[in-house]
Parts: C-alpha cells; structure tokens; sequence
C-alpha cells in the first residue's frame, strides 16, 4: 500500500472516518469527568456504571447489527448509525446545557451519555469492515499501519483538546455537542461518498474477508469455533482486559476531580501509548505470545497482576488530588503502568486469536478474541464505578 494510494480514492475516505471519529471519542471520553461536574444529579460511579452497561449492551447488539449489515449493505447500516450518533450529540447539548434537564434527574443526565457509548460500540465493527469491503486483499497491511498511526495522533489530539476546552469559559456540554454534531456530520458525508454495495457482490454471496463477520458476526455453529481449552483461555482474556480496564475507567473522573489544571495529564496518557506501543513492535516481531506457550501466559499474568497495581495507585491518586507533586507523580506512574498492562494484553490476544482453531474458521475466531477486550472493556467501566464508590471520593 503506498502512501499514495492512502491518500486517495476510497481509503482516504475511510481513513478520514476513522481519524475523525477516534478524535470525537476521545475527547468525549477524556472530557466526561468535568461533564458530569455540570451536573449535580449524576456522580462519576454512577457515569462509570452507565458507560459500562451502555457500551457492553452496544458490544452484543453490533453483532446482531453486523448480521443484518451482511444481508443489507455496509455502508448503508454505518448512515443510519452515522445519523443516530449526530441526532445523540444533539440531544446532549440540550438535555446538559440548554434544556439542563440532566441537573435534575439521574435518567435525564445519563441517557445522552449511555446513547453516545451505545453508539460508538454498534459503529465499530462496521467500520471495522469497510476497508477489507473496498479495498484489495494485499492492500490492507500497509493501510491499517499507517491509519493506526494517524489514529493515535488523533486520540492524542483529542486528549490535548480536553485541556483547550475545560480552560475556556464555555460550557462543556454544549462545546461536546458542537464538536460531536461536526465529527459525525462529517463522517456521515464522507460515508455517503462509498458505494452503498460495499462488501456486498452482485450476486448476493458475501466474501469471508470482506464481510461485517470479521468484525464480529459468525456464520458457523458459535462454540464448535474454538476448543473447550481455547474457550478457557478467551475468558482469562477477557478477565485480564476487566481487570486492566479498570485504572483507565477511573482516570477521567479522578483528573477532573483535581481541577481543569490536570487536564493534560490526559495527554501525557496517549503520549505514553504511542511510546508503549512503538517500544514492543521489535518484541511482537521476535516472538509469539500466545495463551498456548509460556511466553504470553507469563506476560498475560504481570499483565493482571500491573492492572491490580493501577488500581491501587489511581487509589492513592484519589486521596491526594490537593497535594500537587505526589498526586502528579503517582498518576504518571499510573498512566504509564496502563498503557504496559493494555498493550501487553493486546499482544497476548493479537498472538492468540491466530493460534487458536482450524485456519478455516479465521475470521469468527478473530472477532471472538476481538470481543474480549471490548466486553473486557465495559465490564471494566462498571467496576471502576464501584471501585470509585469504595473510595469515598464522591
């Protein structure tokens, strides 16, 4: 894939898409600790729940999307959800700012935020899709590695947005809409511009690798996929990916808590990631961690065990919001210890999910493994809340 041919034609468009949605969604999440300081009847345990059973309901309910997606077209399912997602960005600028109905009940505050993450988990898989639908098979490496980069650059961007944001005299809710109605806005019109027959040929037949199913649909009987060992190991995945979710779930709540100054410590997070994340491809290229070798049991293990670790730490973070050097200092230490625990469980899945089952069922198999860390993820939200609670940090 060559750089020009990244840069026009059908994998621009998608690459724009992308780019702009991981800049929205990370700035909505980065900025949900100070939006929710908007609004006195919702309380960061009570958001973390909401987010956690929102984007876990969105995880199970994209796989039923992605089926009829198979069946319909691609991109015609990803408009309708396009459109969904600027009519929730809309419905958060009036229920928190103009309306302010959200300063009075726990419901009227939770409900934009719970559609917003339902949303954002149903859209996935089939952006997930677009690529292997428009593009050619040998075209789709060297095109995901460079749309990761300009990813991450957007995930930074976003959090560095946070900090511009809680500085400015405005109201966050509404700022939040502002920009979600544009992002959506215009992922819906560079959406509109792929052809609405993506992934689906003329006659009717949906190739294996350009189907939704590789995002998270199967066709095959679901647990004659895997093993009853591979089973096994999926769910120590997607108990790792619980327990390391949780530092990261509380980490928004914790800075808006210290005021608007800490704001860039979401920032340094993502700057972390991509560091993390360059620092293990030599280590990724030179070995294979899989669940079925020692290597990646070993690393999934201190990936659990540094998970537990940032909890703890964003724990002590908590209780030290008014002292400025060790509440710094302890959640740059956490943050980084974040990013390892994450990026080490990737890994371990990445390894895994093409070692497990017969070479024929690829595809279900990679969207199984791609699911433990977005079920891993939302459960993670839920017991950050309760962990918060613990705290007595409300």
């Amino acid at each position: 894939m060559t750089a020009r041919n990244f840069m026009v034609g059908y994998p621009a468009l998608i690459a724009v898409i992308v780019v702009v949605d991981a800049f929205a969604t990370s700035l909505f999440v980065g900025s949900i600790g100070f939006l929710i300081g908007d609004s006195p009847a919702l309380d960061a345990s009570t958001a973390m729940r909401v987010v956690g059973i929102s984007a876990l309901a969105g995880v199970f309910a994209s796989v039923l999307l992605a089926r009829l997606a198979d069946r319909v077209s691609i991109v015609k399912t990803l408009r309708l959800i396009q459109a969904l997602q600027v009519l929730g960005y809309v419905y958060l600028g009036f229920a928190h700012g103009l309306l302010g109905v959200g300063d009075f009940s726990v419901p009227g505050s939770s409900l934009p935020i719970a559609l917003i993450f339902f949303l954002g988990r149903l859209v996935s898989p089939l952006r997930g899709a677009l690529p292997p639908a428009l593009m050619a098979k040998d075209e789709l490496l060297g095109f995901k590695s460079k749309l990761r980069t300009a990813t991450l650059s957007a995930v930074f961007l976003g959090a560095l947005a946070v900090g511009v944001l809680v500085a400015l005299p405005v109201n966050v809710s509404i700022a939040l809409a502002v920009v979600g109605v544009a992002a959506y806005g215009m992922c819906s019109v560079f959406t509109v511009a792929l052809p609405s027959t993506a992934g689906v040929p003329a006659s009717g037949a949906v190739r294996t690798y350009d189907s939704v199913r590789s995002s998270g649909c199967s066709a095959l009987p679901f647990f004659n996929v895997l093993s009853r060992r591979e089973w096994g190991r999926w769910w120590l995945l997607l108990t790792t990916f619980g327990v390391v979710g949780i530092g990261p779930a509380m980490v928004p709540y914790v800075v808006s808590d210290a005021g608007a100054w800490a704001a860039w410590l979401l920032a340094f997070s993502s700057i972390a990631g991509i560091a993390v994340n360059a620092s293990s491809g030599s280590l990724v290229r030179r070995y294979q961690f899989s669940l079925s070798g020692l290597p990646g049991r070993i690393v999934l293990v201190l990936a659990t065990f540094l998970g537990m670790a940032n909890v703890m730490l964003v724990g002590v973070a908590m209780q030290h919001t008014g002292d400025t050097l060790v509440f710094v200092a302890v959640m740059m230490l956490c943050l980084v210890a974040n990013q390892i625990a994450f990026t080490a469980s990737t890994v371990v899945a990445w390894g895994s999910q093409y070692d497990a089952g017969r070479d024929e069922n690829r595809t279900e198999i990679v969207a199984l493994f791609s699911m433990t860390g977005a079920v891993g993820g939302a459960a993670a939200q839920i017991a950050g809340g309760e962990a918060f609670a613990a705290v007595g940090q409300e």
